[in-house]
């Protein structure tokens, strides 16, 4: 049986996987990717498009899910279907921690912080194995203790959750901070202070590399 798709119908089905996309978004991908295999008769052209914009931004909300869904051995989706998606995760993570292990990384988010800069006895590095170089004029900067922690913190969950939730939204920093009030009073108000607009630059920076990543379709 043949179904008759057109315009108005992609507009229904959107809205109808809307709100499932909120909660499942790979079970969006996999009915989408069904939908494209399906028999029918298209009478609008951006029919095929539109769809697969669908099963993109699923697969870019399930980047916020950690770990990835335990659940798609109980759905209905196919191994190719399932293993490019999970490709696509991979790719993501690696394209993240690439850019957060490059020698460019402060290029793009700055060394004037309070944990590049900080003279507190209690927050510098016991040894200079941890050096950050200030961009053209390569001066050599050692982090703080308590950011090495939270940045190692923040490169080992790239694999769960490779998107910008890693700063966004994340329990990490939360904890530094906690840790940090009790350690050192006066790094812990500047970081609190600093950390915010540090983020912003950062989610930013995510954001444009993430969505620079393509999920491959073949229905």
């Amino acid at each position: 049986m043949r179904t008759r798709l057109d315009k108005v119908t992609v507009e229904d089905i959107k809205r109808s996987l809307s709100h499932l996309m909120e909660t499942s978004p790979i079970e969006v991908y996999a009915i989408v990717l069904d939908i494209l295999r399906a028999p029918r008769k298209v009478t609008w052209r951006g029919f095929t498009r539109s769809m697969e914009d669908i099963a993109r931004s699923a697969a870019r909300k399930s980047l916020h899910d950690r770990p990835l869904d335990t659940r798609t051995t109980e759905m209905n989706i196919r191994l190719d279907d399932y293993t490019r998606f999970t490709l696509y995760h991979t790719r993501c993570a690696i394209r993240l921690l690439d850019f957060f292990v490059a020698e460019d990384f402060t290029k793009k988010t700055g060394t004037g912080w309070v944990w590049y800069n900080t003279r507190c006895e209690v927050c510098l590095p016991a040894s200079n194995c941890t050096v950050v170089r200030d961009g053209a004029q390569e001066n050599a900067k050692h982090p703080a203790i308590w950011w090495v922690d939270y940045w190692g913190k923040i490169v080992a969950s790239v694999r769960d959750s490779p998107c910008e939730r890693l700063v966004d939204e994340e329990p990490i920093w939360a904890s530094t901070l906690h840790d940090l009030a009790k350690e050192c009073p006066t790094c812990h108000e500047a970081a609190e202070r600093e950390f915010p607009v540090f983020k912003a630059t950062l989610v930013a920076e995510i954001k444009r590399i993430v969505d620079g990543v393509r999920i491959r379709f073949v229905c």
